[in-house]
């Protein structure tokens, strides 16, 4: 075996049973069998990555699945095994987490930055179903990063770049510390080479000289701790470098000139010892005034708790101190990734139902929408989960974490469209603001809402989130929806009334209007009126339709069912359409509305339950009757507007048409139109074939399912 899985199998033997040590060295032949032959751009293997990602997440001391979903994190993507194989060897949980860390390969016609994206949103979804997904990605980044040096530098700052804006902060998002600050720091040192090593040899030449500072801060500080009766373990560091470079940039200062460089971790049993710890480090040290925070009653986002104190220690300097519990301390440097710490007897879905409770940024990222261009999607996530963000309160004291500069208004969109949608004003500390106050740390906010207010357009320009932004176009555009079906039924009335049809509302009020949309293939009524106000529907063809109807319900009808000794309504077939010249029959149902009790088909139709003999009647001379034509025609310019003046010449009313591209040159469409009867549409057919860019011309008779509504 490499000696690289002697230092996984150093690291098992920590914490793992033998029976998981044996599962993962499977998983370990079985990914070295699979990348035979492939190497990395150092030139080693390829097995030694899988096995240093696995590495990373054994030092977390994760579970062995976890551990055999990183050995083989590659395989799908980099060898002939798939997922189906990945699933028979090692069962469906690794073979899923396998499949969500691979990358979607470059796809003809996308370009790299929508692939990309595309890549980013797969994985937080897939996360949002299960965490071990970003566990194992995080532990590929990390080991990617530290070999990046094999990579050209145009690509190193690409990889570089992405690590920064996506994969450091989702670290921080959930509160793996340890890897978020390592991502950072090698993020840095390929984006700004120079600034990173001036920082570094800063730090360096005056390391035994901050060591000792260190060192004696951290011996007298528990030394007065320990006199007080206060047992605690001491932690003091220089904060890593990609952090300084932030405080050098933000606060506009020289490296020596910057005095907050050291951190101290103070660890301690219990929460009421942390705010004893507290106060006895106030005593020793001058407290720095607007410098002191409380995660523990109030955890940030990612759930991390501590208490932050910033004082002036011994030497003249600021330090800060860190106050928090064991636990507390285990999840602030591995954050989620503590929960998936391999325990014994501890049940996968137990981990996953406890993590969840930790994942509300995920699931509102998810609910900005799979539907939307990928782009979009991280841009998205980006402003609202990724920056800087500010914690407010509501009046009942619950934490809502906002991103800094969010106004009421996105405060408001952040607890529920509705309240967004009704906000007319807000109190904020007890004091009336407007709806564009911008937000600061701390505030309890009260919204104020009115049942009758409406957002204005302008809002979409002033809100932050895109939470609050995406809320506001969903309701403009559901607004001038309900005001295009209202102008649809308006415009309908009014010229079904011009047209002598003075009993239209009343009509348009019972069962009849659902039957009058369904005939124009719309499932509701309200799309059928959205339909008219959009143009999408000729009025003359419902108008049409409601006089035929007229016709329909005399006594006089143009159809004569045998065995209909009651007169009953009956519709004609869509998928037959019958016409006079037709040799029909009709079929009994029941339509769940009651609406009619027949049907009328051609002989050729498919369905045949019921069956009664039928006629046309003499009736049927003087009226209109729907007949659909399908037709192939060569997929060039003009070859539609050929078909649809040579229909004109014969002067039909065409009532709807659908055509669309296809294959080898051909398009294919569908004409409805009105005529008389059948010598009407073979004289229709034979004109069309006629012309030399159509294929075929016939009428439509289509299949149905023995259960449709017909």
């Amino acid at each position: 075996m490499e000696r690289n899985y002697d230092d996984l199998q150093n690291c098992m033997e920590q914490y793992l049973t033998k029976s998981d040590i044996d599962k993962v060295q499977r998983a370990y032949f079985f990914s070295r069998t699979a990348h035979e032959g492939q190497s990395r751009k150092s030139g080693e293997p390829y097995i030694i990555h899988p096995i240093a990602v696995a590495i990373v997440l054994a030092k977390l001391k994760m579970t062995s699945t976890v551990l055999i979903s990183a050995l083989l994190h590659d395989v799908v993507e980099d060898t002939k095994f798939t997922k189906e194989d990945i699933s028979a060897a090692f069962g469906e949980d690794v073979a899923n987490i396998v499949e969500s860390v691979t990358k979607l390969g470059n796809i003809q016609g996308l370009s790299n930055d929508f692939v990309q994206a595309e890549n980013h949103r797969k994985i937080i979804i897939a996360t949002a179903k299960d965490m071990r997904v970003i566990l194992v990605k995080l532990a590929d980044r990390v080991h990617n990063m530290r070999t990046i040096s094999y990579m050209n530098t145009s690509k190193q700052k690409l990889i570089a770049n992405e690590t920064l804006e996506v994969y450091a902060p989702i670290a921080h998002r959930l509160g793996m510390y340890q890897i978020k600050w390592e991502l950072e720091d090698l993020s840095f040192r390929c984006i700004n080479r120079e600034a990173y090593d001036s920082i570094a040899a800063k730090i360096n030449m005056k390391r035994s000289e901050r060591d000792e500072l260190v060192n004696d801060i951290v011996i007298s500080t528990k030394s007065y701790l320990e006199e007080r009766g206060l047992k605690t373990k001491i932690y003091g560091r220089t904060k890593h470098i990609y952090s300084i470079y932030k405080k050098i940039t933000q606060q506009k200062k020289d490296f020596d000139d910057l005095m907050d460089l050291f951190a101290f971790r103070i660890v301690v049993d219990t929460i009421p010892e942390c705010y004893t710890v507290l106060g006895a480090i106030h005593e020793k040290y001058k407290p720095i005034p607007m410098k002191f925070k409380d995660y523990i009653p109030t955890p940030k986002h990612n759930m991390y708790q501590s208490i932050h104190t910033t004082v002036v220690s011994d030497y003249a300097i600021p330090v800060e101190f860190q106050i928090r519990t064991k636990k507390m301390d285990i999840e602030a440097e591995l954050g989620i990734a503590s929960h998936w710490m391999y325990k014994e007897n501890v049940e996968f879905d137990e981990v996953q139902i406890e993590t969840q409770k930790r994942l509300g940024w995920l699931r509102e990222a998810m609910e900005l929408g799979e539907d939307i261009d990928p782009r979009t999607f991280m841009n998205q996530v980006k402003l609202d989960f990724f920056s800087k963000n500010l914690i407010v309160y509501t009046p009942k004291g619950d934490v809502i974490e906002m991103p800094e500069g969010s106004t009421i208004l996105d405060f408001a969109y952040y607890i529920h469209s509705n309240v967004g949608n009704t906000a007319v004003s807000a109190k904020v500390n007890e004091k009336v603001v407007s709806l564009f106050y911008k937000l600061e740390i701390g505030d309890i906010v009260q919204v104020i809402t009115n049942d009758i207010a409406q957002p204005s357009l302008s809002y979409i320009q002033k809100v932050k989130t895109n939470r609050a932004k995406e809320s506001l176009r969903k309701y403009f555009k559901e607004a001038e929806k309900v005001s295009i079906e209202i102008e649809g039924r308006k415009s309908l009335v009014k010229y079904a009334t011009d047209c002598n049809i003075f009993d239209i509302k009343s009509r348009l009020e019972s069962e009849e209007v659902l039957s009058l949309a369904r005939s124009f293939e719309c499932n509701e009524v309200d799309e059928l009126y959205y339909r008219i106000g959009s143009g999408l529907i000729n009025l003359k063809d419902v108008i049409l339709y409601l006089q035929n109807e007229d016709i329909l319900d005399t006594d006089d009808n143009d159809i004569v069912i045998e065995d209909d000794v009651e007169n009953s309504n009956y519709r004609f077939c869509k998928y037959c359409s019958p016409i006079p010249g037709d040799v029909i029959y009709a079929t009994q149902v029941e339509d769940g509305y009651h609406l009619k009790k027949y049907f009328v088909h051609r002989e050729v139709c498919k369905i045949k339950n019921n069956m009664s003999g039928a006629h046309f009647t003499a009736l049927s001379k003087n009226m209109l009757y729907v007949c659909r034509i399908t037709l192939e025609v060569d997929d060039k310019a003009q070859s539609i507007s050929k078909v649809l003046v040579a229909i004109a010449h014969l002067n039909y009313n065409i009532t709807s048409i659908y055509f669309r591209g296809g294959l080898g040159n051909v398009a294919t469409g569908r004409i409805s139109l009105q005529v008389h009867n059948k010598e009407n549409v073979d004289l229709i057919l034979s004109q069309l074939q006629s012309l030399d860019n159509v294929k075929s011309a016939a009428r439509i008779i289509e299949g149905v399912n023995k259960n449709e509504n017909y």
